[in-house]
């Protein structure tokens, strides 16, 4: 019993480390983002237009350490525990997420329908 409490000490003590280097580096990459937010706008408002996925690579950093904040966990360790799972639990969980994200996207285009 004394050595399974001393191994939840330790994972505890890792999420503790995690979380807390995730708090000392989310808002420089925020900030990070916020300068690039605020460039972009600047740039539509003087009629330039920008395209493309690479516009998201700014607020990477940011989804990041906002993950490893949320779970405790590096996201090196969070690959390791996914790849654990067994093959019905990847496909089950995966779909589980494409069905999230798809009403996501469609309740963002029922408001954006709504309030135009």
């Amino acid at each position: 019993m004394e050595v399974m409490r001393f191994a939840m000490d330790g994972a505890k003590a890792e999420a503790r480390r995690v979380r807390k280097r995730a708090l000392l580096i989310l808002p420089f990459v925020t900030l990070l983002g916020a300068v690039f937010i605020w460039w972009f706008i600047s740039e539509r408002q003087s009629g330039r237009e920008w395209y493309g996925w690479g516009l998201t690579a700014p607020l990477l950093p940011f989804v990041y350490y906002l993950t490893e904040l949320i779970f405790g966990k590096s996201i090196p360790e969070l690959a390791e525990g996914w790849d654990d799972l067994a093959g019905w639990q990847r496909g089950l969980l995966g779909f589980a997420v494409v069905v999230l994200c798809f009403v996501i996207i469609i309740l963002i285009g029922v408001v954006l329908a709504f309030t135009q």
